[in-house]
């Protein structure tokens, strides 16, 4: 699976968002490796990226849900900061 065919299910604006934060997070650094991770309880599209052989995670916020953890973004950010 080429990393263009990993976004060819998102819909034009999903698309877009995806390459944009792509772009603004590895700059013309080669993506090696883009996929999509399914499962989760919400609407939320998860992609695995691998860039220069480190893994890191793509995600794009769907339909607000009664689910959503108002701590996740604090979650997510240490996280990152963790590696």
């Amino acid at each position: 699976m080429t990393i263009d065919n990993s976004l060819d299910s998102l819909s034009d604006d999903r698309r877009k968002a995806a390459q944009t934060a792509l772009a603004a997070t590895f700059g013309t650094t080669p993506i090696d490796a883009l996929a999509p991770i399914g499962g989760g309880a919400s609407s939320a599209m998860i992609f695995r990226v691998t860039v220069r052989g480190r893994g890191y995670l793509l995600r794009l916020e769907g339909e607000p849900s009664p689910l959503r953890n108002p701590q996740q973004y604090a979650a997510m950010r240490i996280a990152a900061d963790a590696g």
